[in-house]
């Protein structure tokens, strides 16, 4: 067994103080210890840790290791009478009391570090708070831990540690603070590596003072469980139905309408549960209960609505709802459920607190009525656009996320973020770091980032989340800038020039959310990968040793973007050509890809499941037929304008919306349009909304159904649609409406030439709500008309996928 260091519990004190130094002492002088570390007879997991940790890099740095007296009474009175002849004492003290290890305002993990002649102390308001001390001390001496792995970590090598009268106190920015991969193993790191390379992130988490968090943290690992997170949110709402016979208790279950049919669905079909049925609420909390009971040093148990739609439809949640109906706002009653939960669990276990996503998908924030009980955690979670800060006013998704989480700050909710980095294989945006300091300005007192995907240039990102998240008082551009200088050295401003040039490229771009394979492309343009790779060689000729090992990983990466970019913009190329030469050209340049991750073994720095996607790409990509066929999803495939088929086409045509009884002078537009893919993302102000455009190349498709399921699976980016028809002749005097079922995600409706809408998909159910615009004084009565979408997808399906019409009213 290591010998270990003594680390003991006193009251933090609430201030800072530094004095000057009275005189010369030393912890290690010539390479010689001149300190000895005590270990009391009672401490935790962390301080055993603490222990090893400390000695381990203060031998690193010197060749010294500072010896242990194993001291066998652990009254801290004792501890200051206790003299080590000639030599330091150390002194590692965290307090008993279990309790302040989940205190509400993070002073859990503060700590005070005080030096005077002849003693160390490091004071923790927790076991764990006195291992964050040891690794605050180490950062003070210069150690740094950039990334995961030993080639990560900085460690001055010095003769000498000289010291000072010393006094001061360090508290958190935020109580919680999760940096976490989502998903499992696989996912992220080698099947031949994981243990090694999943132990090196958690070390890395922890002594850079964040938590452990989500299932890939969950199982207790490498003996580092005293990091979990105190608090806990997932889409667990329906679990308390898991066991409940639908049969026999109907009423607990979601009444949903789909296709015509309105039923309580069992929770196999993706809905959530009733929300005002007071069996739900009473097992919410007696599950919340069993919750702590099982698990007492967790802060906040998990009560967040499934990962899907399915909102409840019955009398009760639409009333309790305020009448909305169909429910694609549920703010209401969800609030009123959380409340409810969180006056239950108050009154049988004051201080615990219930924690759910209250900005989400449908969730976007409480009516202006609505406050928020004692113990409910807010947790608002940042899927509108990553490519700018979330203050920036320019950018109408990220303003409307601020103002919707500045509502919900306002019911007195405690708050928690949660910001997500991109999705394998595509950069990352610097703006996240801006996104701390924002939240914390606003009260925030948990952050949260969903680590999507494992690559150097996000583990840079990381390092800089991760000092933030302790210290926001810190600037994130010259924490960049710090970690570029110290760990890649002579070539610190080649990679922060690169860092900013594929950031500058992202924020070109309309929107970024989550990342995927449309936004590598447009990020990863040939002037982008050109002067990257300029800036990258000449840094290489500028380091060696562990720096240039460094460097190259960096480069890796990045030729990662590089090869990813290209070779989707080939698939994509291949899809809306479809010719034998670019489907060839689109396999080989996958190939590339392919050769280059093995011959530079990138999975021991990238996640594998991006080289998984490469390989379902190369699938798609021998299956790119000649031509493609129109065909319109099953509930609309030959419908017309008789009987149900007219109700249907109704229904879909105002989808999100109340049908009217009567539509006067309703024509239904041609469901077959002319396609195209808008892969370089050309600005539409040239030729293509034109009317005497020829679009006689371009693809058709059905305006009933996704584009990616009519022959353009995953693709992600601009589009363009076009059709051409003569339009009836209006009764003069009426306006005449343009009504458009559903664009996924977005665009600019042009007719005959001229801009008459442009779309944001900025609420989360806009990407299937219909939407309509005057178009009186354009459209042409009784003549041929064109009617151009220059669109944009992000993510999953895409395109105009329902049907659209003209009226009058």
């Amino acid at each position: 067994m290591k010998k270990l260091l003594l680390i003991g519990l006193t009251a933090v004190l609430s201030t800072a103080i530094d004095t000057g130094m009275a005189a010369d002492f030393y912890l290690v002088r010539d390479g010689k210890p001149k300190a000895r570390i005590l270990l009391p007879q009672v401490f935790g997991k962390a301080t055993v840790l603490a222990a090893n940790e400390l000695s381990d890099y203060i031998e690193k740095m010197t060749g010294a290791r500072i010896p242990v007296d194993y001291y066998r009474s652990s009254d801290p009175r004792f501890l200051h009478r206790y003299s080590v002849p000639h030599q330091i004492r150390i002194v590692l003290l965290p307090k008993i009391d279990s309790g302040r290890e989940i205190s509400a305002d993070g002073s859990g993990d503060s700590f005070t570090i005080e030096i005077t002649k002849d003693s160390f102390w490091i004071h923790g308001n927790s076991d764990t708070a006195v291992l964050y001390g040891v690794y605050q001390y180490l950062n003070n001496l210069g150690v740094q831990w950039f990334m995961p792995g030993e080639l990560g970590e900085n460690v001055p090598k010095r003769k000498d540690i000289k010291l000072s009268n010393f006094k001061k106190t360090y508290k958190p920015s935020f109580r919680s603070r999760e940096i976490s991969y989502d998903g499992d193993n696989p996912t992220h790191l080698n099947t031949e590596a994981q243990e090694r390379q999943h132990r090196e992130y958690d070390l890395w988490l922890l002594r850079n003072k964040a938590h452990f968090n989500r299932s890939f943290h969950w199982n207790e690992l490498h003996g580092f469980d005293m990091n979990q997170t105190r608090e806990h949110t997932s889409h667990s709402v329906t679990d308390i139905l898991g066991e409940v016979d639908i049969e026999k208790e109907p009423e607990r279950f979601a009444l949903v309408t789909r296709e015509g049919v309105t039923k309580r669905r069992p929770l196999s079909e993706r809905v959530q549960l009733c929300f005002t049925h007071p069996a739900n609420i009473e097992a919410h909390i007696q599950g919340a209960v069993r919750y702590f009971t099982k698990h007492p040093d967790m802060l906040t148990s998990p009560a967040s609505l499934a990962d899907h739609g399915g909102i409840c439809e019955c009398e009760n949640c639409i009333e309790a709802n305020g009448g909305i109906f169909p429910p694609h706002n549920p703010n209401r009653v969800v609030w009123k459920f959380m409340n409810a939960i969180a006056r239950g669990l108050r009154r049988q276990m004051p201080g615990k607190r219930i924690g759910f996503y209250a900005h989400y998908q449908l969730m976007t924030s409480p009516p202006d009525d609505i406050q928020a009980e004692p113990g409910v955690v807010a947790v608002t979670c940042h899927a509108t656009s990553s490519r700018s800060e979330i203050t920036d006013p320019e950018c109408p998704y990220n303003r409307y996320y601020y103002e919707q989480i500045k509502k919900i700050v306002a019911t007195g909710a405690e708050m928690g973020c949660y910001e997500y980095t991109m999705r394998g294989g595509t950069p990352q945006p610097l703006a996240i770091l801006s996104n701390t300091k924002a939240y914390h300005d606003l009260g925030y007192v948990r952050f949260h980032t969903e680590t999507m995907a494992r690559d150097e240039q996000r583990n840079i990102i990381a390092w800089v989340q991760a000092q933030l998240a302790w210290d926001v008082s810190q600037d994130p551009e010259e924490l960049l800038r710090t970690f570029c200088r110290e760990y890649y050295g002579a070539a610190g401003d080649d990679v922060h020039t690169v860092l900013q040039l594929v950031d500058a490229s992202i924020r070109k771009l309309p929107k970024m959310a989550l990342g995927g394979a449309g936004d590598t492309q447009s990020i990863m343009t040939e002037k982008v990968i050109r002067e990257g790779r300029k800036s990258l060689e000449a840094a290489r000729k500028k380091v060696s040793g562990r720096e240039k090992k460094r460097l190259v990983r960096f480069h890796d990466t990045f030729e990662m973007f590089c090869l990813g970019g290209t070779y989707i913009r080939a698939c994509w190329t291949a899809m809306d050509e479809r010719t034998p030469e670019a489907k060839d050209q689109a396999v080989q340049a996958i190939d590339r890809f392919v050769q280059f991750w093995e011959a530079r073994n990138l999975n021991e720095t990238c996640g594998p499941s991006i080289l998984q996607a490469a390989k379902e790409y190369r699938k798609r990509a021998e299956k790119i037929t000649p031509t493609v066929t129109p065909t319109a999803n099953r509930k609309l495939a030959g419908r017309n304008m008789t009987g149900t088929g007219r109700e249907t086409l109704l229904q879909e045509l105002f989808s999100f919306a109340k049908v009217p009884k009567r539509v006067e002078d309703l024509f239904f537009l041609p469901e077959i349009w002319r396609f195209k893919l808008n892969i370089h993302r050309q600005d539409v102000e040239t030729a293509w909304m034109n009317p005497d455009f020829d679009d006689s190349t371009w693809h058709q498709l059905s305006t009933y159904n996704f584009y990616e399921r009519q022959g353009f699976p995953g693709y992600n980016g601009a589009f363009w649609c076009r059709v051409q028809f003569q339009a009836p002749a209006f009764p003069k005097g009426k306006k005449v409406f343009l009504r458009i079922g559903a664009l996924d995600d977005e665009g600019s409706i042009y007719v005959n030439g001229k801009l008459v809408h442009q779309r944001r998909h900025i609420h989360p159910a806009d990407w299937e709500s219909s939407f309509e615009m005057d178009v009186t004084d354009i459209i042409k009565p009784d003549d041929i008309n064109v009617i151009f979408v220059a669109g944009n997808d992000q993510a999953g399906v895409g395109g105009i996928w329902k049907p659209c019409a003209l009226y009058t009213k």
